[in-house]
């Protein structure tokens, strides 16, 4: 199992893990008057959504605030990514989706440290949701 990235950049660098939704149907149904039942219209797939959950790990530092300043600027650059654009997304598995837009990536738990060669790194739980335009 390896981390998700999105555009070549990590998810997650500990514990990933993600739920792959159903594409949804896109249809277009209309009623007339005076006639049972419902003209159906099918439009091939809609896009589904894709919710990655893991552990961000800073870079090793010899003190906390440095450790929670990386993670933080790690954080950062990640959520720059959200809408910018259509890019790749390459899942646990290895599997590639080649169009998906970054909705949002955000921590969902609190800050902690842990001590790592005599340094300390700054973990959190992330969790990333994104749209597979084409499944």
């Amino acid at each position: 199992m390896a981390n998700p990235t999105f555009d070549g950049i990590a998810l997650t660098t500990d514990a990933p893990a993600e739920r792959i939704a159903s594409p949804t149907a896109r249809v277009r149904t209309e009623t007339l008057p005076d006639v049972t039942g419902e003209y159906v219209q099918a439009n091939h797939f809609g896009g589904r959504d894709i919710t990655v959950t893991g552990v961000y790990r800073s870079l090793p530092a010899a003190a906390t605030l440095d450790a929670q300043s990386d993670l933080k600027a790690s954080l950062r650059a990640l959520q720059a990514l959200i809408a910018g654009g259509v890019r790749a997304y390459v899942g646990v598995d290895g599997h590639a989706y080649p169009t998906c837009v970054l909705k949002s990536f955000r921590p969902v738990g609190p800050l902690r440290y842990i001590r790592a060669a005599g340094n300390y790194q700054a973990t959190v739980r992330v969790q990333a949701v994104l749209r597979d335009l084409d499944p």
